[in-house]
């Protein structure tokens, strides 16, 4: 099951009691609900992706386009003429070298060996960084903004430039950085989220027509100042939740 806005939406609506009472929320109540969900959520856990780009000591600057790109995290350096020689799948390239009493001496050195050969193909030499900076106005007249990659390489060898990188999840159903990225695990968490925001704009709603008179002649008194007090209770709760599920959980990447 993957997330959908018109799906939140009805659950939003059903969890506050559509159907028993009357929502008086409208679509863009609940729009501005699941984008401060959103938000939260970007702050915590953005998604995490990963690109590759061929270098050059010839050629500092790359840009790095990807949808909803947020930052570069990290980047490894792989030179291309070792790669044909070195077994990726290996463990002993990631330093996983497992010893056992039925280890001999000449697997144990031959294993040495190759995660030489691995440091030397993931190399640490060369240096990068990356930067946001400000590119020409569109046709509408919206100045713009493009990440660049800049790398610094001691040789001329050509490179492999992998790097991690975040992006945030939009408030629609946008392909590339929809609400359908967030996983199965945290649909639950983000529509709790999203019903307390939604909880408190009807909150504000309903205490503008305290005592009012209604439209059957009554003056009930409506619960508004409960249902922001109730709301903003579960926002706190639920942002201790996430801050506890950022420190377990290793990054969503994909």
């Amino acid at each position: 099951m993957r997330l959908q806005r018109a799906q939140l939406r009805e659950t939003v609506r059903e969890e506050l009691g559509e159907g028993g009472v009357q929502v008086e929320l409208e679509d863009a109540h609940i729009d501005r609900a699941i984008a401060g969900a959103c938000n939260t959520y970007n702050r915590y856990l953005p998604p995490y992706r990963h690109g590759s780009v061929e270098v050059t000591g010839s050629t500092k600057k790359y840009e790095i386009d990807h949808p909803g790109i947020v930052e570069i995290l990290d980047v490894q350096f792989l030179r291309k003429d070792r790669l044909r020689d070195l077994d990726l799948e290996n463990p002993f390239v990631l330093g996983q070298m497992v010893e056992s009493f039925e280890t001999s001496a000449s697997v144990y050195h031959q294993g040495l060996g190759y995660m030489e050969d691995a440091r030397a193909v993931y190399s640490s030499e060369p240096t990068w960084t990356s930067q946001w900076e400000q590119v020409a106005p569109d046709s509408d007249g919206i100045p713009g903004q493009v990440l660049y990659l800049y790398v610094d390489i001691p040789t001329s060898n050509l490179w492999e430039c992998s790097y991690m990188y975040a992006i945030h999840v939009t408030p629609d159903d946008a392909t590339d950085t929809g609400l359908h990225l967030i996983p199965v695990g945290h649909i639950q968490w983000f529509e709790e989220y999203t019903t307390a925001r939604a909880k408190i704009i009807l909150g504000r709603i309903r205490d503008k027509f305290k005592g009012i008179p209604l439209p059957d002649g009554g003056s009930g008194e409506l619960d508004g100042m409960d249902l922001i007090s109730e709301g903003k209770e579960e926002v706190r709760e639920l942002i201790e939740d996430i801050r506890s599920m950022a420190r377990q959980m290793p990054p969503i990447t994909g």
